[in-house]
């Protein structure tokens, strides 16, 4: 591993930082692992039979200081996960002029708290994301498909760039409360990011307030990870980066992909002629389950999916909306973006 040649391409993806021992550990990718990748966390190294190599912090940091920077534009993908953004980020990988890593998990680490209180975090940060905007030719943007905890540092992400743009993907209530019962696995990461990542915030959402979400159902718990990620979707909308947040309903991006992907690239300052817009939403790779590819899966297989799961889900998710309701909450609400503003 030669550092000096560090920051001219992706090869070496950083995998995790040791706060203790001030390392950062790395593996070697190629083109294809990205592209096969579902979550870029060591749990993938290691299955993808990749070593991770330690590095000290303070020799990284050196190779960024002597290495050109260039600030190109990033693309993150915010959400709230079981929304379809496999999906987008599958039709960003379609395009020649985008890099994508899918859901890192070092980026992911700086929104847990542990890492947040560290003294060194905005060295972190910056390090970080100069890590992550490295791309295999000058000419391409990096597209990130962030991890759920990654949702709470958008300001910090578009603040970073003045050229990053943020996507928020986010279902509506229903269609989340019953894509999140689907599974016991499911609904245990939801537990998981109410405790580490949704309890940073939730005190500055009204209707939350006095809530324990240890103490709810699994239903209300979904509800209230949703309702954490609407309020930090809003307080996008409402900083000084507004005109650099695009909010996508992930149901929509699955059954109308054409009307959705064209503001999606367009936001993106990614251009798509009638030809190249067909291609995507008919390529083989988009028809394909987001966790197993050997699956046939499009618009039509997951209104079949919602059906069944609204049949078998229906009371549950009934019962969260109404504890939602009990709370102040109006499941009518929109978001609401104020006028655009350039940054």
């Amino acid at each position: 591993m030669n550092l000096r040649n560090l920051f001219d391409s992706p090869e070496w993806h950083p995998f995790y930082i040791d706060l203790q021992r001030q390392t950062l550990s790395f593996a070697q990718l190629s083109r294809e692992a990205y592209v096969e990748s579902l979550f870029l966390g060591t749990e993938f190294a290691w299955g993808h039979g990749d070593d991770l190599y330690e590095v000290r912090l303070d020799d990284v940091f050196l190779a960024a200081a002597t290495a050109p920077s260039v600030i190109k534009p990033i693309h993150y993908v915010l959400h709230t996960a079981f929304c379809c953004s496999t999906l987008l980020a599958r039709y960003f990988e379609l395009l020649p002029e985008c890099f994508v890593m899918k859901e890192p998990q070092l980026l992911a680490e700086l929104g847990m708290p542990n890492t947040r209180c560290a003294s060194q975090w905005p060295e972190f940060f910056a390090l970080t994301i100069r890590l992550l905007s490295r791309t295999y030719h000058t000419h391409q943007h990096p597209v990130i498909k962030a991890n759920v905890p990654t949702n709470i540092l958008g300001r910090q992400l578009l603040a970073q760039n003045s050229k990053a743009t943020v996507i928020f993907l986010i279902n509506p209530l229903r269609d989340f409360l019953l894509a999140a019962l689907k599974s016991r696995r499911r609904r245990g990461q939801i537990r998981y990011w109410n405790h580490y990542t949704a309890m940073q915030v939730s005190d500055r959402i009204p209707e939350l307030a006095t809530v324990e979400p240890d103490d709810l159902s699994d239903a209300q718990a979904i509800a209230y990870w949703w309702l954490v990620n609407r309020f930090i979707c809003q307080d996008l909308l409402e900083s000084e980066y507004r005109s650099r947040v695009l909010v996508v309903d992930g149901t929509e991006l699955a059954e109308a992909p054409k009307n959705t992907l064209r503001p999606i690239m367009a936001h993106c300052g990614l251009s798509l002629d009638e030809s190249e817009l067909n291609r995507l939403v008919n390529h083989s790779l988009v028809h394909k389950h987001a966790k197993d590819f050997s699956m046939f899966y499009d618009a039509e297989s997951r209104r079949q999916e919602m059906m069944e799961l609204e049949s078998r889900f229906a009371k549950e998710a009934d019962r969260a909306i109404l504890w939602m309701v009990s709370r102040g909450f109006d499941p009518t609400s929109k978001l609401l973006a104020q006028p655009a503003a350039h940054v």
